[in-house]
């Protein structure tokens, strides 16, 4: 038996801005704990989960985040990440500090989304492109 204050607690029916709410809490409540914890596993984890509710608040699909490090690895988030390492290539490519960066993160999107990877061009590629 159902009551109509029952129904109007439901996640899917409460208002945007309630939702904002309550994710807002959860983002300054991770965000406390992270401050006041030691360095060590219990901060890594609050870490991590006060990326999860920023991920949340933003609006990023529970799907796109990830459980263990709570990253946003949706198609967005991808597509900014490699547009800004690409910019910065452009800009200098003779940095050898850049170049081994770029390729860290290129190999960490490989390794997390191989689906949208394909497209990110190895260092080569994008020193030669600029120099041509």
């Amino acid at each position: 038996m159902s009551t109509s204050t029952d129904s109007a607690t439901r996640p899917a029916e409460l208002p945007a801005a309630a939702l904002n709410k309550a994710a807002d809490k959860h983002v300054r409540r991770a965000c406390t704990r992270l401050l006041t914890l030691p360095a060590g596993p219990d901060r890594r984890t609050s870490l991590a989960d006060c990326r999860i509710a920023l991920c949340l608040a933003r609006g990023v699909p529970v799907d796109d985040i990830d459980p263990a490090q709570g990253y946003d690895l949706s198609d967005r988030a991808y597509k900014a990440v490699r547009d800004r390492w690409l910019e910065e290539a452009a800009a200098a490519p003779e940095s050898d500090w850049l170049r081994v960066n770029y390729e860290q993160v290129r190999e960490k999107w490989a390794d997390r989304r191989p689906d949208l990877a394909g497209d990110w061009p190895e260092w080569a590629a994008v020193s030669e492109g600029v120099s041509a």
